[in-house]
């Protein structure tokens, strides 16, 4: 996957106006797993195919969604690591895997689009390989902070352990 998503938004975007839907800038859609569909991204990355879909559908609207990594984002990341209880190794280790991203600070790391029909949600997504990993590893820090709200005698979900991924 690329690295930043900003000449696949200016690609999408070209194709949204060719194909003459109308763009609905929309938040993230998706989670709630019932009537949604999932492009099959990884077979079929372009996001042409998805949106020629759309238009042979009939479909008017499309609502696009993209994120962008910001500072704000990775300083909560680094609020909820300052917030547990871990070794000196492992709290490094954790913080220089977020304070890498920094460097992609502005960049577009997740686009989305989706429209509605026949009561189903259609979805395509992209994300670069760096935002699943920052992904996985709020994930990660969410699971030990909710762990460590829980029960002093039970043990955290991840025993100790934080994934590089």
């Amino acid at each position: 996957m690329r690295q930043d998503l900003d000449t696949l938004k200016q690609e999408v975007e070209s194709g949204l106006k060719g194909h003459g839907f109308v763009v609905f800038r929309g938040q993230f859609r998706g989670g709630e797993g019932l009537g949604e569909i999932y492009w099959d991204a990884e077979r079929y990355p372009q996001p042409h195919d998805f949106l020629e879909a759309a238009a042979t559908l009939g479909v008017k609207v499309i609502v696009f969604h993209d994120r962008i990594l910001t500072d704000s984002v990775l300083t909560e990341a680094v609020e909820k690591l300052d917030a547990l209880q871990m070794p000196r190794d492992e709290y490094r280790e954790i913080e220089r895997s977020i304070r890498k991203l920094e460097g992609f600070a502005g960049f577009t790391c997740s686009l989305q689009l989706s429209f509605d029909y026949e009561n189903n949600t259609y979805l395509y997504e992209a994300r670069t390989s760096w935002y699943e990993e920052f992904l996985s590893l709020l994930d990660d820090l969410d699971d030990a902070l909710d762990a460590a709200d829980g029960p002093a005698d039970e043990p955290g979900p991840l025993g100790g352990y934080f994934s590089n991924n």
